[in-house]
């Protein structure tokens, strides 16, 4: 009897610990920059513990291991590392080898205890969790707006320039406001699968707030997915057809309005239709820029090969090309500005084409199995894959890499059931 017990509050203090790992993952948002990684050591430590604890024991379920998923999650990192044989330049190397690391102990080590990780509990205890940290983050962002002074961008509540930087400088978290863009896209994604198991006023504050975020910060690619994947839920959730709607009227009406009445945020907007964008660089101009970044990248993919340049070397060769482009190009030493592009930079062709195969897998494995909040992550990443390397940044890298592999084994083990 005694010894059954014994065997319960193991099992309890086991579960616990997942789930506080999870929250911890949930809380990401708002985790301060120096310890972005925590929930990465974390999720190792319990996991290797749990497997070396319960292997033998007859007491539980023995975890069933799929290293061949394994193997496929993590590939993109196996060929980080075979792009070491072409870098030149270990520094850089061997910085986007730290930073890129969760995409292969996440996999690993989830795998390593799967059955403790995708328990049906820790999808709630995620989302909700993320969710607080979102309301906490974003109440936190606006009392700064109104204390944060600063000579060199005007003041103002809806003056673009003046929000981005806010965010940028709150004390601790100091996160890029294009990835504060991401983590409130996801939240607006959450509700919406959320909706009916939350009150309405909560649905209508955590909505609103998140849009309000997203629409100061004006990340153009966040809102351009956010619009395309929810139209795609107001076709697909034809069930809760009339919340969707209402949602995305709330949604749109506040977006044109905001870009309307509101000149620094629409003329984010208005630069990819005026012809002076795509004719020289402008420091001024977020769009040009782009362009400029995206003619150096793709005059380069000729010449990558199988395994590219190596990891270390892409900026060395954007920087040359930068040199007769821009020298505003040239002294801020902007990256990609596409994910794609980088991987087919740094880790040539194959690194590229492993990359795709990992979310195409992982696209079939959320529709087989009818996972729309899966495939609206999958989509919503994909797209600002387009715009931005966020694999590249803590910020980016971590929560793509649990999130993938989070839905993507409970999707897997769905699949063979």
């Amino acid at each position: 009897m005694l010894r059954v017990i014994k065997i319960q509050v193991s099992m309890i203090n086991s579960s616990t610990i997942h789930r506080l790992v999870i929250v911890l993952f949930g809380l990401f948002p708002i985790l301060p920059n120096r310890v972005k990684g925590l929930p990465v050591i974390m999720l190792a430590i319990v996991s290797l513990y749990d497997y070396l604890n319960n292997r033998n024991k007859k007491t539980e379920e023995p975890n069933k291991l799929d290293w061949k998923h394994t193997i496929l999650m993590s590939s993109i990192y196996i060929f980080y590392l075979l792009s070491l044989f072409n870098s030149s330049n270990f520094e850089v190397a061997n910085s986007k080898l730290e930073i890129g690391l969760s995409l292969f102990i996440i996999p690993v080590f989830m795998n390593l205890s799967l059955n403790k990780w995708i328990d049906k509990r820790n999808f709630d205890f995620f989302r909700k969790s993320f969710l607080i940290s979102l309301i906490i983050y974003a109440f936190i962002y606006f009392i700064f707006s109104f204390l944060y002074e600063n000579e060199f961008y005007p003041k103002g509540l809806f003056i673009a320039s003046f929000m981005r930087k806010t965010i940028t400088v709150i004390p601790l978290i100091e996160t890029h406001p294009i990835y504060a863009s991401i983590f409130f896209g996801l939240g607006i994604l959450f509700t919406v699968e959320l909706y009916k198991k939350l009150n309405k006023l909560v649905v209508f504050v955590l909505m609103s707030s998140f849009s309000v975020v997203i629409i100061v910060l004006a990340s153009k690619m966040v809102i351009i997915a956010l619009i395309i994947i929810l139209l795609m839920l107001l076709l697909k959730k034809v069930d809760s057809k009339r919340i969707i709607l209402l949602i995305l009227i709330s949604t749109i009406f506040s977006s044109i309005a905001l870009y309307l009445f509101v000149p620094n945020i629409n003329s984010r907007f208005k630069e990819l239709l005026t012809e002076k964008t795509y004719e020289k660089v402008d420091a001024l101009n977020s769009s040009s820029i782009r362009f400029a970044i995206s003619e150096c990248s793709t005059s380069l993919i000729l010449d990558t090969g199988l395994l590219g340049f190596g990891v270390g070397d892409v900026q060395d060769k954007l920087n040359s090309c930068y040199e007769n482009k821009s020298e505003h190009l040239l002294e801020k030493q902007y990256n990609t500005h596409n994910q794609y592009l980088s991987l087919w930079l740094g880790t040539g062709i194959l690194g590229l084409f492993s990359f795709l195969f990992i979310l195409s897998i992982n696209f079939r494995l959320a529709w087989i199995n009818n996972d729309t909040l899966f495939l609206s992550i999958l989509l919503f990443f994909s797209m600002n894959f387009l715009t931005e390397n966020l694999l590249e940044r803590q910020s980016g890298v971590i929560l793509f890499a649990f999130l993938i592999n989070f839905y993507g084994y409970s999707n897997l083990n769905k699949s063979k059931i």
